[in-house]
Order: C-alpha cells, then structure tokens, then sequence
C-alpha cells in the first residue's frame, strides 16, 4: 500500500519538522531517502540532523552516487538516485513526480506561496490518481 502525506509548514519550521519525521521513521527502522535540490540545502540539513538534539543520534549522510553495501538508512541526496534502497522519500525541494512515485511513503511540505501550493495540489492530485493513499497534516 501506498501513502503520500502533505504536511503543511505553516508557523512552523521545516527543518524541525524533517529532524521529527526522520528521528521517528529511524526509530521505526526505515530507510529514508531525503531529496534537496541542492548541495548548500543538503549540507544545512546535514547540520541540522547532527546537531538539532544532541540526545538524539540519527546516523545519515550525503550520498553523490549509489552505494549499495552502505550502512546508512537516512540518505540525503541532491540527485534523483535511492543509494541505500529506501522506501520512504522526504521531498525537501519538489523533485520529479516519476521518481518520487517509486517509493511506498511520500512525504512533501506545503510551503505558503501561491505558486506552491497550486504546485502541492497538482501533485496531491497526481499522487491519489495513482493509487496512494492520501494524508493532511496541518
């Protein structure tokens, strides 16, 4: 069965929210593929992850190309690639919907702009019209 979930950052801060989503998914033993467009937005999340809660250990890194016998279970990546095979993909910055689809959880953020929440509708549509099942979190 497949789930896509919208959660939306509004008043709230969505470094935080990713930190929650990835510590709870870690704790439950998932793989977790986080997707950045970016090498700046990947190294700050990198940052946030290790330093965020010093309680709190998630071991992750960033991945550049696919390492099949790595250790990790949280990737972040700024390519379209799933190096360690996980199921459930946080999607920091909107990637292809194709490539995003391949995952059993999908976890998007809608932003406040006009432009992006007529882009999380559009794939929120996309998403239930191929079979997930579809959650809202506020």
């Amino acid at each position: 069965m497949k789930q896509a979930n919208f959660l939306n950052t509004k008043n709230k801060e969505k470094n935080k929210i990713i930190f929650e989503l990835v510590e709870r998914l870690y704790y439950e033993g998932e793989k977790v593929l986080i997707y950045c467009k970016s090498e700046e937005r990947a190294s700050e999340l990198d940052r946030f992850l290790w330093t965020y809660k010093q309680e709190s250990f998630i071991p992750h890194r960033i991945f550049h190309y696919e390492e099949a016998e790595a250790p990790e279970i949280i990737a972040i990546v700024t390519e379209e690639i799933n190096p360690i095979g996980a199921d459930s993909i946080i999607v920091d910055e909107k990637c292809r919907l194709d490539f995003s689809q391949q995952f059993k959880k999908i976890y998007e953020f809608i932003e406040q702009s006009k432009e992006d929440i007529i882009d999380s509708r559009k794939r929120y549509k996309f998403y239930k019209d191929n079979g997930f099942i579809m959650h809202y979190e506020e």
